[in-house]
């Protein structure tokens, strides 16, 4: 899928950013790594790496919220406990997008913003694609981990 067609960036508007999408290459992601991975079944994980805090992961769920608009509702493994004693679910946050030309010093990319923010949800940076709209291998109807495709080069992952 190339984005520089409008036709790509149209389907991904409508349909969601379905696929694995990694940080903006760049000098700046020497200090941080993120990836976010949009499975197509509403179920995704977002990723970070950081010298400081180490890998850090956080599943969710999502949807699609309109044209250029997904909607995620992040799953803990530990959910808040109500006065009720039961589980709540945590909030679903609204993220409208936009997909335009990003220029950093690695070079011109197409890259996925949250619209009115650098970067999209909790990370710092806009997001290029690494697979998009490829299906996640299944297992018991529970989306099985695979590795990013732009985390390889991360020292000590493996």
């Amino acid at each position: 899928m190339d984005l520089s067609d409008e036709h790509w960036r149209d389907h991904i508007m409508t349909n969601g950013p379905v696929g694995a999408w990694c940080a903006l290459p760049g000098s700046h992601t020497q200090l941080f790594d993120e990836a976010i991975d949009f499975g197509v079944e509403g179920r995704g994980e977002l990723r970070t790496h950081s010298p400081m805090r180490g890998a850090e992961s956080l599943a969710f769920i999502w949807r699609v919220g309109g044209y250029g608009v997904v909607e995620c509702q992040p799953v803990y493994a530990s959910p808040e406990i109500g006065d009720d004693g039961q589980a709540n679910a945590a909030d679903w946050f609204r993220l409208p997008f936009v997909i335009e030309l990003q220029r950093t010093d690695a070079g011109t990319f197409w890259a996925l913003r949250e619209r009115g923010a650098q970067g999209f949800w909790e990370l710092a940076a806009p997001l290029v694609p690494v697979r998009i709209g490829v299906p996640q291998r299944r297992i018991d109807s529970v989306l099985a981990p695979t590795p990013m495709a732009c985390w390889p080069s991360l020292p000590g992952r493996k």
